[in-house]
């Protein structure tokens, strides 16, 4: 399923199935498998820009984790407000397996205060000289509050990648385009979850292992700083819309 918001107000309009959605002055969340909202007309995402326990994202990750007896845990991030765009590391490079990578992405500002919202995290395409675009994340201690978890060695991860087209806007009195007046066209779609190579540290990033989409995953030592990192392996630019980890 996926939630369709209002960009200037985060507001929750619509939700649908459908993996290409017209997304002009929107932005679109998708959901983990099997997770199914009901929207009403005090539904809302953000409350006075804060991601609390009535949120309908909120519930809907809570209604994930239900479906998984096995983990107690939840940690979930839309980039919806700028806590969530900043458990991202755009300023130090992690090494990682036999490489040091530094962010090769990107993030936007939107809505009428032009804060940072959903929707604007990308990672760039590779060029004949740079490889794929890369971001990881910031630390996460998930003994603290809110979380207040145990160390564990077992997660479930899950991310959500889509992609972009544009069409230009016509205002044509010349040729085959005489007469046509149009506006610029945005529309989202859903790309595979595979177009992102996905490492997951639970040792601040002293060591990192390759996990795989909705697949379990048991790391080799119990712990608690944990940290995730993306790696664009497709040709094109891609949209990072979420990720989440049950543990």
């Amino acid at each position: 399923m996926k939630l369709v918001l209002d960009r200037a107000t985060n507001l929750p309009v619509q939700t649908t199935s459908s993996d290409v959605i017209a997304c002009n002055g929107k932005c679109v969340l998708e959901l983990p498998p099997g997770v199914s909202v009901t929207l009403s007309p005090s539904s809302y995402v953000l409350n006075a820009g804060v991601e609390d326990g009535g949120s309908v994202t909120t519930l809907a990750f809570n209604q994930w984790l239900a479906g998984y007896p096995e983990f107690a845990y939840v940690y979930h991030n839309l980039f919806l407000n700028a806590d969530g765009h900043n458990a991202l590391n755009f300023g130090t490079s992690e090494a990682i397996g036999l490489g040091t990578y530094s962010a090769r992405a990107q993030r936007g500002a939107i809505g009428a205060g032009l804060t940072l919202g959903a929707g604007t995290v990308a990672l760039m395409p590779p060029n004949p000289t740079v490889s794929g675009g890369y971001v990881s994340t910031v630390n996460v201690d998930i003994l603290l509050a809110p979380i207040s978890a145990a160390a564990t060695d077992r997660f479930l991860p899950w991310w959500s990648v889509s992609r972009r087209v544009t069409t230009h806007d016509i205002a044509s009195d010349y040729g085959v385009l005489s007469g046509i007046v149009e506006p610029a066209k945005q529309t989202w779609e859903r790309a595979s979850p595979v177009n992102v190579q996905v490492y997951l540290s639970n040792d601040n990033g002293v060591n990192w292992t390759e996990v795989s989409w909705m697949t379990p995953k048991t790391l080799p030592a119990l712990g608690k700083d944990v940290k995730l990192a993306f790696f664009n392996m497709s040709s094109e630019k891609v949209w990072l819309d979420g990720y989440a980890l049950l543990f």
